[in-house]
Order: structure tokens, then C-alpha cells, then sequence
């Protein structure tokens, strides 16, 4: 969490720009035991597929449960094109048809996702560079406004 030089290996093994020195720091933190979720909730984890991941991130709500409400929030998928969005048009397509639920082939965007205060959560695509909301950049939840009057975005 607050351990610059582990930050910087990350920051180098990201670009393609880490060395030995890099690599034989990373061995030392390699696990040979599972440790708590209690332990692991907090810790910045390099996972060696999006399943393990998705594992992970699974516990980690379901920890964070225990302690706060936890918020589904439900992607509202658009297209600038008439077939999709003209509810006039006979041809008008299904969107399920061609959205996938696959984060891989969504911009690492998923159609639903669970978030509650206190949990721990990374940018997955560039939205902001000038304001720093890159991809890899790590928050924690600390408030959740609703605005239930808000029409989906067109």
C-alpha cells in the first residue's frame, strides 16, 4: 500500500521497463501460503489471469458486505446508430446482440459492477489524462451518491 519502491516495480513491470533488480524484488513477495482475505483486502495483488481476478474481487465484496451495503450498478449501453437507439424503426436490433458481457472485449468495462465505501478500485481505461484518471490508477470508495431522477445517458 504505502511502499514507494514496490509502486515503482509496478509502474516499470507495466511499461516493459523493469530490471533484474525489479524481478528479484518481486520473488520475495511471492506467496507460498493462501493468507486471509482479511490480510489481502487492502494489499495491491498481481493475479496471473482475469478469472483468479475476478475470484478475488469476488471475496473482497463479499468481505466488504460485512460491514457496509454494497451497490449494483448497471451499465446502460448505447449506439449512435438509428437501428439501435430509433424506436420507430422496424429494424431496430437488439443491443444484447452485440454487447458482450466479456469485460475483455468491452474496454475493460463491465456490464455490472458492485461497489460499496471502503472498496478498493482501479481506473481500467484512459478517461481523464489531464486529470489524472488513467488506466491503473487505484481509489477507494469513500462516499456513493444517488441520483434517481437522472435519465440514462444518450
Amino acid at each position: 500500500k504505502d511502499d514507494k519502491a514496490f509502486t515503482d516495480v509496478c509502474h516499470r513491470l507495466r511499461t516493459g521497463d523493469h530490471t533484474p533488480a525489479d524481478t528479484a524484488l518481486l520473488k520475495t513477495r511471492v506467496l507460498t501460503t493462501t493468507p486471509s482475505l482479511e490480510h489481502l483486502v487492502g494489499s495491491m495483488m498481481i493475479l496471473t489471469t482475469n478469472k483468479a481476478c475476478a475470484a478475488h474481487n469476488s471475496a473482497c465484496i463479499e468481505h466488504l458486505r460485512k460491514n457496509t451495503d454494497v451497490e449494483t450498478i448497471v451499465a446502460h449501453d448505447c449506439f449512435s446508430n438509428e437501428a439501435f437507439n430509433d424506436p420507430s424503426n422496424p429494424e431496430k436490433k437488439n443491443i444484447k446482440t452485440y454487447i458482450s458481457d466479456d469485460i475483455n472485449k468491452t474496454g475493460g468495462l463491465p456490464t455490472k459492477l458492485q461497489v460499496g465505501i471502503g472498496a478498493k478500485v482501479m481506473v481500467r481505461s484512459n478517461l481523464d489524462v489531464q486529470d489524472k484518471l488513467v488506466n491503473g490508477v487505484c481509489g477507494v470508495v469513500t462516499h456513493i451518491e444517488h441520483n434517481h431522477n437522472a435519465a440514462p445517458p444518450a
